[in-house]
């Protein structure tokens, strides 16, 4: 389960890219305003926390796959075990009667 714990880091990563990359003028980064397009930044944060959120739908539905797993492996009973009858005629373990050979005449 540690890949799931990576892509929730990773979603983490991606929604503080997304964030800096739209708030650009107020957290202090901005010769990227001045070096690039702001419709190319906008574009880009707004992919960053699109990333952030596909991160955060896959740690989530990894995380309900294990717990429904194991729910269901609590509450399932199992099959009652079925008891073994012997039938002679499928023992094909047990020695062959002998048989004579055909008396010649």
């Amino acid at each position: 389960m540690k890949l799931n714990w990576s892509r929730l880091l990773f979603g983490g990563m991606w929604l503080a890219l997304g964030i800096a990359l739209l708030l650009r003028d107020s957290v202090g980064l901005q010769w990227l305003s001045e070096r690039y397009a702001a419709g190319n930044l906008n574009l880009g944060g707004g992919l960053a926390i699109a990333f952030a959120g596909w991160n955060a739908v896959r740690w989530y539905s990894g995380r309900a796959r294990t717990s429904r797993a194991v729910q269901r492996e609590i509450e399932e009973p199992r099959a009652p075990e079925r008891t073994f009858e012997y039938n002679s005629e499928l023992d094909f373990l047990k020695p062959e009667a002998e048989t004579k050979p055909p008396e010649s005449k």
